[in-house]
């Protein structure tokens, strides 16, 4: 039996790392996968010699060259192989390049369950001699299967692809919003870009003086076709605009099929209540539902701890660009941890929120 080629596989996120060891387990690699991936001098000194060392992240990183320096500068002589990873698409891709220090993959997936796919396309497009040797056919098994793959398919295949499409179709939708500092103008130019027939409860978290509570709704009343109102109690939720209040935080939950609302006074987060993360982590463990995450121009860092959970968990986040936040605070936090589906002005945003919301 060939020597098992020794493997660390460094993934902060417990349950992509459990793929990829199973995965590349597979391939007769010995896999060490430390919990803690953040001080690489603890896991050199007690894995000194690798064969190939994987970096899993589970989402695209617009600039990942400081830890790839770091990984060379500790296993010089060892195949880096790093795999970036965005959920979701409407089909799974796999592009992957070298480079002369590391090979890397940016993956493009439509659910967790492609993880292991990905994978396997990753090393197999590194690394030829993983790839399982297909055995040879004859000509009359070649023609017979070759058959559209449409006539393969049983009624009951059939029939259970037309209920995810269905389920899919009413799968719930929920647009959660931050802002802060310039915010009220961004608000009022993501309204006017959301017509009568959105289909989804829409809830902001703004940071605002109490005293300023009741202009706020006003104001957003003007330009929206749909109610605007405080979430002073547990509200069950409607195609309706919803602003945290004044020392609130909100929390959004499902019941008896239906997505819910209450405000909480749970602990200030960044010296704040209402503070956005704790409406996006609330809104990120939802199941059966789109999340929408949409960051808008202030100061700080609200929203961005919140935004990562809602999109490790397959939601979609959006932020405000530069050019038209009075503060590039908050959007700029989660722009540049890669997750977000770009950064645009606030109507422009409202349109492509449309779109996800279809």
């Amino acid at each position: 039996m060939p020597d098992r080629h020794k493997t660390l596989v460094l993934c902060e996120n417990i349950n992509w790392r459990s793929k990829a060891v199973s995965t590349l387990s597979q391939h007769n690699l010995q896999c060490f996968a430390p919990r803690d991936v953040s001080n690489l001098e603890s896991i050199k000194a007690s894995l000194p010699e690798m064969k190939y060392v994987f970096w899993v992240v589970d989402q695209i990183l617009a600039d990942y060259t400081a830890m790839l320096d770091a990984l060379y500068d500790h296993w010089p002589n060892t195949e880096h192989i790093i795999i970036l990873c965005q959920l979701h698409s409407n089909d799974l891709q796999v592009h992957c390049k070298r480079t002369l220090l590391a090979k890397v993959a940016h993956c493009y997936l439509t659910g967790l369950a492609e993880v292991e796919t990905a994978i396997q396309k990753v090393l197999y497009e590194f690394f030829p001699s993983f790839a399982p040797t297909r055995k040879k056919t004859s000509v009359l098994e070649k023609r017979e299967a070759f058959v559209p793959s449409f006539t393969k398919q049983s009624p009951s295949t059939r029939s259970s692809i037309s209920q995810q499409i269905k389920r899919n179709l009413q799968r719930k939708k929920l647009i959660v919003v931050a802002s802060s500092t310039g915010g009220v103008q961004a608000l009022t130019e993501l309204l006017t870009a959301w017509p009568n027939d959105l289909k989804a409860p829409i809830i902001i978290a703004h940071h605002l003086p109490a005293k300023f509570q009741t202009s706020l709704q006003e104001i957003l009343q003007r330009v929206s076709h749909r109610n605007v109102g405080f979430i002073t109690e547990e509200t069950k939720l409607d195609n309706a605009v919803y602003i945290s209040p004044f020392d609130y935080h909100v929390r959004v939950f499902a019941k008896d099929g239906h997505l819910w609302a209450e405000p909480h006074q749970g602990p200030k987060e960044h010296f704040l209540r209402p503070a956005a993360d704790p409406l996006f982590r609330s809104a990120g463990d939802l199941e059966d539902t789109r999340v929408i995450a949409v960051v808008l121009t202030g100061m700080g860092r609200d929203g961005m701890a919140g935004a990562k959970h809602i999109h490790s968990n397959g939601g979609h986040v959006i932020c405000q660009d530069e050019a038209s936040s009075v503060v590039w605070g908050m959007p700029k936090q989660v722009f540049d941890l890669g997750i977000t589906e770009g950064a645009y002005p606030p109507k422009e945003i409202g349109r492509r929120v449309v779109t996800l919301c279809k």
